[in-house]
């Protein structure tokens, strides 16, 4: 004999969500986050350069670090936009 599936009905528990969740679009809300990320990003770098230049002039280590966080910055930013639809 031929073993047949067990169905069984789930009750609804509550009210439906779908459409609330069908207003929002999740790309949008995702594009939205990454260029506030970016923004974040931005304005880090604009200050850690403006206290780097101000207050460590006299180290070695000043420029290279910022000219590595910029290019890091700039990579991880490209690299992520390259997923974006």
């Amino acid at each position: 004999m031929a073993a047949h599936p067990i169905t069984v009905a789930v009750p609804q528990l509550g009210p439906s969500l779908g459409p609330a969740f069908s207003i929002v679009d999740p790309t949008a809300i995702a594009d939205a986050l990454f260029y506030l990320i970016v923004a974040l990003v931005v304005i880090y770098t604009l200050i850690a350069a403006y206290h780097w230049i101000r207050y460590g002039h006299r180290s070695v280590a000043a420029i290279p670090a910022l000219a590595i966080h910029v290019a890091v910055s700039l990579g991880f930013i490209g690299f992520a936009l390259t997923g974006l639809p």
